[in-house]
């Protein structure tokens, strides 16, 4: 089961590692995903982006990608073993690159698609569940299990962790993806 388990961690990074990269300035892995998008000459923020619509140049390929990955790494990093997988590299997971990449999701504050609400409510989840996965992965070996339980408890278990990412998903797509 935890092979299992760390083979569905490992599969989509090595997809997406030995994919072919496009042509530089074109959308997806490795090129610029907001190239076409152009900003208008209406009122603009100090970001250049027209007031009312995402920054989305501000969400980088790679800090999608961190989060993406850190969701799955989070949901299941409810055990010693998993624990032990990040401490090792087994598994790559960066607490303080996976709060970069909130950071940069941050952009999509405000923009709630219905009927899945604000992503910034969603963000702070993920803050909260990232400051107990630091906690976890600073701890020796044996993990006593009341931590575990108190990681539990701030996720809410693994459904709940990958479920929260639906209003992050829906406000990027409504707004960013073309």
């Amino acid at each position: 089961m935890h092979k299992f388990l760390a083979l569905m961690l490992v599969t989509p990074m090595l997809l997406v590692a030995c994919a072919p990269s496009p042509e530089p300035g074109g959308p997806g892995l490795g090129g610029d995903p907001f190239a076409d998008q152009g900003v208008s000459d209406n009122a603009v923020t100090g970001t250049g982006v027209p007031e009312g619509e995402v920054d989305c140049a501000a969400m980088s390929q790679q800090s999608l990608l961190t989060f993406t990955y850190g969701i799955q790494t989070l949901a299941q990093l409810g055990s010693q073993e998993a624990v032990d997988s990040v401490n090792d590299g087994s598994v790559v997971f960066d607490p303080e690159s996976f709060a970069d990449s909130l950071l940069a999701l941050h952009a999509l504050d405000g923009f709630a698609e219905e009927p899945y609400g604000d992503p910034a409510d969603s963000l702070d989840y993920y803050a909260d569940v990232n400051a107990a996965a630091e906690n976890l992965l600073a701890f020796g070996t044996p993990i006593p299990e009341s931590e575990f339980t108190s990681y539990s408890k701030v996720t809410g278990g693994s459904a709940q962790v990958i479920a929260e990412q639906n209003s992050i998903s829906a406000s990027y797509n409504a707004n960013c993806a073309s």
